[in-house]
């Protein structure tokens, strides 16, 4: 057979033989699931096809020798595809069989897209049934994204006929060079990846010389075999090598699983000699067999001399049991051969159990190795065994795979360092096979070439190849002969006698992929039992997830399938096993239980988590019956087999249904596998980090004496400016209140604006003059006091919807010197929330009169907010007191007064005494508890002079000439005011700002807004209006609507004017939010950097503000796990389009195995925090960061409290703080208003308020280009104080820690969590749209949580979507929620 160069010769050679002989000629047949034949084919018929299409082919004028031609055939027409494929042969182009090893449709289509790409076909082979079913499974319309399949030119082969040569008896040479490829198979490797092994002519020789020299088969043999034939080893052995042979060949088509005991039946009619199958295939023969014996045919299996089972790994108990079920027929013992092979490398064999050396009794060896050496990657033999012995206590069975085929080279490697392993030792095996493995292997995904190797040893001698290494005297040196690594766990025995029947002896344990590796401190101590100093010292244990997957199969009832592998999170490799069982739910704890406890006494393997599932609901490896439909090729997938306990120690062997571990272990992290039930055992994690600042503040004491001011987080802003009038130059802060502004303007400019009102179609009111605000306050001023008794320090709740009227009532009250405080009307939705408060400001301050406009009176008396009155006094004061509110009070029943003078209006009495409230703020907390806060007329007057000064609102404060007309004087450009304008920065910017810089103010309701966003904008674009003040939910709103309904295009308005966005907020501004603010009006010519956080503190309205600042925006990505020690470590700077990456960067991209979205901000980067600044702070402000525990001035680099010294600041608070008793009110008041910083030598600080926010400042530089060495320092807002949670030392952010969680499953709604610490534990409160994803999201929770925040919550509590309570702003009561927890009213 030497002289054959190419299979296809070997072919014409078979076809004349079959012509001149009289014997039976040779065939290639197919039978039924009955065991009938359905189809035959001798080699003659076979050739003179095969040569007619070789002829079809060349005589087509698009295709060239060498050209790839895709062959599409269903398993069912294998001998078509024998044609085509020898058809191709004898042609000289390159078959390429359309078979995939995919886990799903659509996986299954991009494998056929990237098979299609890469042999880049043109032209193919098929017959009609084929490609109908084809195209009708690979149209557009059964998957959801783009199918890309080229354009193919199909030729059906079934009826072209046979070859006739154009002169008789004159065949065509074969111009077929050896080296040419002849078919090129593809197929996913061990991990997955889509490989294509170019197999060439001569290799297919080398090969089927090999397999017949090594068992000295002959022509005579006959063939049955049921694997796949198209591709890979059965493509190798069952079409070539049959053809190489000469053999009678039979294929089955179906699986013997589903057809009784029709593999016998056939073995039995045919003599079969030789038997190509998988393991499942045999074990479902045998357990058919024992099943349903036969009881009409006999059968005999004596004719049997080979099974040949392809294969990764040997199983000694398997091949008994096939033996044991199978003798009782007639099988001859000692005959079961695995064929070690390499599905990626085309099905490249290496190893087998030859007929030869079985017929001569050298027996495949069956080991008992002992399990603690082998996790420690080495072999020590207990015991052999032999047939019904006992395995002994902690060991593992291991069986030969195979006799190492002559002209293959074999090593054992690390597969860490690519080493030699040592005697013993196990590794993963490398082949060099230069004749038996393809002439190129290409990784698709990657479209490169597969790299050989070259196996390295240490040596003492040192040559000119050495490599130095870390130990003195020894050196590394290569191995020249190039070797692939297979994948493959294994060893290799060496032979113990000159005997040359003593062979070296070939072991396989598992794939590569099935190595898992556990952290020996983590692992129960019988790791450890009789291991030496050297083994037991060693970091990991090393396990074979197939060795535990079996081990749990065959202790544990129930259990259908499972998979293992390690879920690393963060520093920790958490063993995690899945299992689909059909137990009932209340014994879901008992199989838990079961399970770790056998895997830890067995194995030494223990669990970080468990988690069950229903039959079939977990991702497969092979698909059979869905996608495209054309069977797989993994034929090591197939190979897997199971002992399944059946319980009083019965067992069963069948072919696992092997689960897809990177499917599992990808969909378990999404939370997309409706688990039933999920165990975590959280006292296996190990990298939770606690930390101990003690040492940080004893450092500081060392550092006392070289720290000085320029170490310190304290800053001043800068000086105020002159605050004059536009017109005039008067000094606005010669006046002592804004009301005396009022007075003064309605003299100065009576017939000027200073309020309009925009409704819902964006039409403006007929607009108040200064003079017309005037005369509407004090004609409501007297109306109070001569009609109603109000008089200088009475409490007034005024309650209105936002309007102009609500301006009135305001100003109104301070006019007397009663106090106002501003109440937002009652939201019928959220009465039990208001009610209660509003009820406490009325009983505590001792209130009288309530003031509104209609609305609100019209809901004050309806019979909702009556009946919460009603239930509200009944709870306070048992029934005795009168459910009646104060007297209400509509504003607009105040006659006009026309004529008036205010200097000679004894009433006019505004609060100037600087120790009494001029206002009181009422401020809720997450628990919607409230409190009042007092600020004085000389607050209000700091605050506007702020905003005048830092956005540039008149003349004097902004950097353009004075020569500047009137229509262009700053304020002349109005302001526009829409929400939040009972407390704050929205009060503020409502009330008081336009009529102190004399800017006409624009009302929008919120109602209105909300309705329809546009009237907002386009008033911005109509008016010019340059500062707007707004809130992040505002912009949020507008923006899902306007892009809803089509009104962001860039024509419907500009917002070119528009210089300063303030976005008012007291929280940590978010980069994301804000970006997309931006690009959501790009087209509308908004700046970016007029995009502006406001820095809001309750205590302190206008704190800091990135407006009109000279910097571009800084965001900067913290080391999260360093903000939690309070220290501020950068790992990457963005100001504007300048970024600047610290080295530690990359740590932790490679340690979190992150892959950018393409953003700059790398939010989903692990362990990290996002951080934008909210600017420079406010002029005539200063700002400290406190260290709230040692009341010192934070050091440069560390996060404290903001606390903010300031005129503008609240006085303190009024009354009771939030449902508090008077002693714990004033306690309070005084923690937050009288604190005082400790400074050096025993010299506090006083004048600084708390603002109970966590922050830092930090210097930005104001050249990015860095020409010049010039910085601007700004305050950036990480969280509030009452957003901090301690564990184990650390501080953690409640709302990124419920950000997490909200993320981490698609069924947890936004705003859906809660968490909260009590009693010591750390609970989560999580809402569930779909019951059904229950444990998928327990498990996400707590394995996102412990991955991003490194700690484990000790409980998670599932409720129903929307089952939080929440404000009418949609913020989460934290308190209250806590509250419903304890008391089991969730």
């Amino acid at each position: 057979m030497s002289s054959f160069s190419t299979i296809v010769a070997v072919l014409r050679f078979r076809a004349h033989l079959e012509q001149k002989e009289t014997k039976k000629a040779s065939s290639v047949s197919i039978v039924d699931q009955k065991g009938k034949e359905v189809s035959v084919m001798n080699f003659e018929r076979l050739n003179s096809r095969s040569e007619k299409i070789a002829q079809v082919l060349k005589e087509r004028g698009t295709l060239n020798k060498g050209d790839c031609v895709a062959l599409l055939y269903k398993n069912t027409e294998i001998l078509e595809f024998m044609v085509a494929l020898f058809g191709c042969f004898y042609a000289g182009m390159v078959a390429i069989p359309i078979i995939t090893s995919s886990v799903n449709s659509e996986d299954e289509i991009k494998e056929i897209e990237a098979i299609f790409s890469h042999s880049n076909c043109k032209f193919g082979l098929t017959t009609e049934n084929s490609l109908k079913s084809f195209q009708n499974k690979t149209s557009q319309a059964n998957f959801s994204f783009q199918v890309n399949l080229p354009r193919i030119e199909w030729l059906k082969t079934v009826d072209l006929g046979v070859y006739h040569p154009k002169k008789k008896g004159v065949e065509e040479l074969i111009n077929i060079n050896s080296n040419e490829i002849a078919y090129i198979s593809y197929s996913k490797n061990n991990d997955y990846s889509l490989k294509g092994s170019l197999i060439d002519h001569k290799t297919i020789m080398n090969t089927c010389m090999n397999i017949k020299g090594v068992n000295k088969f002959t022509s005579n043999d006959i063939v049955l075999t049921n694997i796949e034939s198209r591709n890979n080893i059965g493509l190798m052995n069952n079409i070539l090598f049959s053809v190489y042979n000469g053999n009678d060949v039979i294929f089955m088509v179906d699986s013997p699983s589903e057809t009784g005991n029709t593999w016998c039946n056939v073995v039995s009619r045919n003599k079969v000699t030789i038997s190509i199958s998988s393991y499942s295939s045999m074990v479902a023969v045998a357990n058919n067999i024992n099943n349903s014996p036969p009881k009409k045919n006999p059968i005999d299996l004596s004719s049997l001399q080979t099974i040949i089972i392809p294969t990764h790994i040997s199983y000694g108990d398997v091949n008994e049991y096939i033996e044991n079920s199978l003798s009782p027929y007639g099988l001859q013992s000692n005959i079961i051969c695995p064929m070690g092979i390499l599905t990626e490398y085309g099905g490249t064999i290496f190893c087998m159990r030859n007929r030869v050396l079985t017929k001569q009794n050298v027996k495949l060896l069956d080991l008992f190795i002992n399990n603690q050496y082998m996790k420690c990657n080495k072999v020590k033999i207990n015991a052999q065994c032999s047939p019904g012995a006992q395995q002994p206590p902690n060991t593992t069975r291991a069986t030969e795979l195979g006799f190492i085929l002559p002209e293959v080279n074999i090593a054992i490697v690390n597969p860490a360092d690519h080493s030699l392993c040592t005697s013993q030792g196990i590794g993963e095996i490398w082949i060099s096979a230069p004749n038996y493995l393809p002439s190129k292997i290409i990784n698709i995904n990657k479209q490169d070439e597969e790299n050989v190797y070259h196996p390295i040893y240490y040596t003492h001698v040192q040559t000119s190849t050495s490599k130095s290494t870390k130990k003195n005297g020894v050196y590394a040196e290569q191995i020249t002969d190039d070797y692939i690594p297979t994948g493959i766990i294994g060893f290799i025995l060496e032979p113990t006698s000159p005997n040359e029947n003593d062979l070296p002896r070939l072991f396989s344990l598992g794939l590569k992929r099935d190595v898992i590796k556990q952290l020996r401190i983590i692992a129960p101590p019988n790791v450890n039992s009789g291991l030496p100093p050297e083994l037991a010292r060693k970091r990991w244990v090393t396990h074979m997830s197939n060795h535990l997957i079996n081990t749990v199969l065959s202790q544990v009832p129930h259990i259908l399938s499972a998979t293992t592998y390690i879920l690393p999170i963060n520093n920790d490799y958490l063993p995690t096993m899945m299992i689909e069982t059909n137990i009932g739910e209340s014994d879901y704890k008992n199989l838990v239980g079961l399970v770790m406890k056998k895997l830890e006494e067995i194995q030494g393997y223990k669990l970080y988590c468990i988690t069950l599932s229903s039959p079939n609901t977990l991702p497969r490896e092979q698909v059979y019956n869905h996608g495209v439909g054309f069977g797989t090729t993994f034929t090591n997938a197939s190979n897997i087999i199971s002992k399944y306990t059946n319980g009083n120690n019965s067992y069963t062997y069948r072919a696992s249904d092997l689960l897809f571990d990177k499917g599992c272990h990808e969909e378990f992290r999404t939370g997309n596998l409706n688990l039933q039930f999920f165990y975590v055992n959280p006292k296996i994690v190990k990298d939770i980090p606690e930390y101990n600042n003690t040492s940080l503040i004893a450092n500081r004491q060392k550092l006392m004496a070289k720290i000085t001011s320029e170490h310190l987080q304290v800053i001043c802003g800068k000086d105020c400016l002159p605050i004059l009038e536009d017109h005039t130059q008067v000094n606005l802060l010669e006046f002592k209140s804004v009301l005396d502004i009022l007075v003064w303007r309605a003299r100065q400019y009576p017939k000027e604006l200073v309020y309009n009102t925009i409704d819902n179609k964006g039409r403006e009111g007929r607009g108040i003059t200064f003079l017309k605000l005037l005369t509407k306050v004090y004609s409501l001023a007297h109306y109070l006091a001569e009609k109603k008794g109000v008089r200088p320090g009475d409490h007034v709740m005024i309650i209105f919807t936002h309007g102009i009227d609500y301006i009135y009532a305001l100003h109104a009250c301070m006019y007397l010197g009663a106090i106002p405080i501003p109440f937002q009307p009652p939201d019928i939705n959220h009465l039990p929330e208001i009610i209660p408060n509003m009820l406490s400001i009325i009983e505590e301050f001792k209130i009288n009169l309530l003031l509104v406009n209609e609305p609100v009176e019209e809901a004050l008396k309806g019979k909702r907010v009556q009946s919460v009155v009603k239930e509200m006094y009944q709870k306070t004061s048992d029934g005795r007191s009168s459910p009646k509110l104060p007297t209400i009070l509509l504003a607009s029943k105040a006659p006009k007064i026309k004529q008036f003078n205010v200097d000679e209006d004894s009433l006019y009495k505004p609060v100037y005494d600087n120790t009494k409230a001029a206002l009181v703020f009422v401020i809720y907390d997450s628990n919607y508890q409230r409190a009042c806060l007092k600020f004085t007329n000389e607050a209000i007057m700091s605050q506007c002079k702020s905003l005048a000064h830092h956005y540039q609102l008149l003349e004097s404060t902004s950097p353009s000439g004075s020569s500047v007309q009137n229509s262009f004087l700053p304020s002349s450009r109005p302001l526009l005011s829409c929400v939040r304008s009972y407390e704050g920065m929205g009060l503020i910017s409502t009330a008081m700002l336009g009529v102190f810089t004399g800017a006409m103010t624009l009302l929008i309701p919120p109602y209105d807004f909300f309705m329809n966003p546009l009237i907002w904008f386009e008033t911005v674009h109509k008016y010019k209006v340059k500062d707007v003040f707004c809130t992040i939910q505002m912009m949020e709103h507008a923006t899902n609507v306007l892009i809803s309904n089509g009104s962001i295009d860039g024509k419907a308005f500009s917002l070119h004017n528009l210089k300063n966005l303030a976005i008012i907020s007291s929280e940590r501004p978010k980069p994301i939010e804000y970006d997309a603010i931006y690009r959501a009006f790009y087209a509308n010519r908004l700046d970016e950097r007029s995009i502006a956080p406001l820095y809001s503190s309750e205590v302190n309205p206008f704190v800091s503000s990135k407006g009109y600042t000279d910097s571009n925006h800084a965001t900067l990505l913290l080391d999260a796990s360093e903000l939690r020690k309070g220290k501020v470590k950068v790992i990457k700077h963005i100001y504007g389009d300048k970024m600047i990456i610290e080295e530690s960067y990359d740590k932790f991209v490679k340690e979190s195995h992150y892959v950018s979205d393409g953003s700059d901000y790398d939010e989903q980067l692990i362990g990290t925090i996002l951080v934008r600044d909210s600017g420079i702070i406010t002029c005539d402000s200063r700002v400290a960061i406190v260290n709230p525990e040692t009341k010192s001035i934070c050091l440069k680099g560390e996060v404290g409290e903001i606390w903010v010294r300031s005129k503008g600041s609240a006085s303190g608070y009024y009354g009771s703080v939030f449902g508090e008793n008077h002693e714990n009110s004033k306690r309070a008041n005084d923690e937050k208003f009288n604190s005082r910083i400790k400074g050096e030598n025993n010299s506090d600080i006083e004048g600084y308020i708390k603002t109970g926010d966590y922050g830092f400042l930090w210097n930005i530089p104001l050249d990015t280009s860095g020409k010049t060495n010039s910085y601007e320092s700004v305050l950036f807002v990480v969280s509030s104080l009452d957003n901090i949670i301690m564990i184990n030392g650390l501080k953690h952010i409640l709302s990124d820690i419920e950000q997490t969680i909200e993320k981490s499953h698609d069924s947890i709604p936004r705003y859906g969590c809660v968490v909260f610490q009590t009693d010591g534990k750390t609970i989560a409160i999580v809402e569930c749209r779909n019951e059904n994803e229950i444990y998928d999201i327990i498990s996400n929770t707590l394995n996102s949580v412990l991955e991003q925040h490194k700690f484990i919550l000790d409980e998670i509590v599932i409720v129903a979507h929307g089952s939080l309570c929440k404000n009418r702003l949609h913020e989460k009561q934290r308190k209250r929620i806590e509250m419903a927890y304890k008391t089991h009213n969730l």
